[in-house]
């Protein structure tokens, strides 16, 4: 990947605002064939995030433009108000464009036809677009944070592994929907950073389980504090 990225950041009456530029080239360097080896992706982007009083305010617009799929613009608006000193409510909604890989797109396969070791490329993915959405309350007190945010996300195209046919589909629609509880902290001389997730991923094609997508997941960081 070749990278390069202009950034304003803007201090305005009201709350702060960020402009941007990148642009980014994707290439393969395989002694492998790809039926497409580059593509660019040209990027602008803005923001702007507010506190007023007990109010927490942001908004988002990107747009990119790839020379493979085209254009695509995504949006975000946060709102976020403070019930007490140390808790607040959030709520936020937006939407997401994820363009696949080259790998996703075109490796070429190795191993016997249709094996579960000849994993092949499908040239025919489409990019994954979402609808977003989530609520929470969220709590910070001295060394201590934690929260718990409900999600619900509308998906076309995902892009998903299918191993019937040992490559890579787009599943027409999905609905992903769960909560995650966090917690960021400092307890018996311990730092203590962790989350669980349960969530509901459905293939709402077949209104079954989402494959490769689990019920439940977490993760438990534990430092000694020096």
């Amino acid at each position: 990947q070749k990278q390069a990225q202009w950034q304003n950041d803007l201090k305005l009456p009201i709350g702060n605002a960020m402009l941007a530029y990148e642009f980014l080239n994707q290439s393969v360097n395989s002694t492998t064939a790809y039926n497409v080896t580059s593509r660019n992706i040209n990027t602008v982007q803005g923001g702007w995030n507010a506190d007023i009083g007990n109010h927490l305010l942001q908004a988002n617009l990107r747009n990119d433009d790839n020379s493979q799929f085209g254009n695509a613009t995504t949006t975000s608006l946060g709102y976020g108000y403070f019930l007490l000193p140390t808790v607040r409510g959030t709520a936020s909604g937006g939407t997401g464009f994820q363009a696949p890989t080259f790998n996703q797109l075109y490796y070429p396969g190795v191993g016997r036809p249709n094996s579960p070791n000849s994993y092949t490329g499908n040239p025919n993915l489409n990019p994954t677009r979402s609808e977003n959405k989530d609520a929470g309350l969220r709590y910070n007190e001295g060394v201590h944070s934690a929260g718990v945010v409900y999600y619900y996300n509308n998906i076309t195209n995902l892009i998903n592994y299918n191993s019937n046919y040992s490559s890579y589909i787009n599943v027409g629609r999905s609905v992903i929907q769960g909560v995650t509880t966090s917690y960021d902290g400092r307890m018996l001389g311990l730092n203590i950073m962790g989350s669980v997730d349960y969530q509901n991923p459905l293939n709402a094609d077949t209104g079954t389980w989402l494959a490769y997508h689990p019920q439940g997941f977490g993760s438990l960081t534990v430092e000694n504090a020096v």
